[in-house]
């Protein structure tokens, strides 16, 4: 499955204490392939 995530969902999936950690946990797994556009990727940098 290919995603493409909100800045603000990513940034609050990465604590292992936010009832999101799941989305992270599940990218980093490779349950599903992370999309950008440069747009989305300016706003991660």
């Amino acid at each position: 499955m290919k995603v493409i995530l909100d800045t603000n969902i990513l940034f609050v999936s990465l604590s292992e204490h936010s009832s999101h950690h799941i989305i992270f946990k599940s990218l980093i797994q490779g349950k599903y392939t992370l999309l950008l556009s440069n747009d989305i990727l300016e706003e991660y940098l």
